[in-house]
């Protein structure tokens, strides 16, 4: 399995995730997106219709109609989805993850003491499994740097 770990430093998830999301559309990988707040993927869907006008990324939430359909689907729960690609923006349980997931991309906010530390014990995890997790941080300038662990 592939997990990357992205350490958000200098911007809110609404405007690092986007751009991400993207890529990983573009690879014609299906994604669950993860957030046990529903205001929070409310706000995230209206922020992937809107954060770049040449942009299309198709998508919903696990509520709309048909929503077994999207590419990307925004959810409160990440049990039992068939995508291969989970993104998590909160906290999870890293065990409890379906065999069908391929790539863990793992948002958190390190100007926040509890998912630092949380964060920090889901790297213990995996780099005790058989994963080997990858560090992005972001530069002074809010772009993504890739750190070796």
């Amino acid at each position: 399995m592939k997990v990357n770990f992205y350490h958000l430093t200098r911007n809110h998830p609404l405007e690092a995730l986007p751009r991400l999301v993207e890529k990983v559309y573009e690879a014609h990988q299906g994604a669950l997106i993860f957030h046990d707040d529903a205001q929070f993927l409310e706000e995230l869907n209206s922020a992937l219709w809107t954060f770049t006008p040449k942009s299309f990324i198709p998508h919903g939430l696990d509520s709309d109609e048909n929503a077994e359909y999207y590419p990307v689907l925004l959810s409160t729960s990440y049990s039992d989805s068939p995508r291969t690609t989970l993104i998590c923006l909160a906290p999870y349980d890293p065990s409890s993850l379906k065999e069908n997931v391929s790539c863990v991309i793992d948002m958190f906010d390190g100007t926040n003491p509890s998912q630092l530390t949380a964060a920090r014990e889901r790297w213990r995890h995996y780099k005790d499994g058989q994963a080997q997790p990858t560090y992005w941080f972001q530069n002074a300038q809010g772009k993504w740097e890739k750190k070796e662990a």
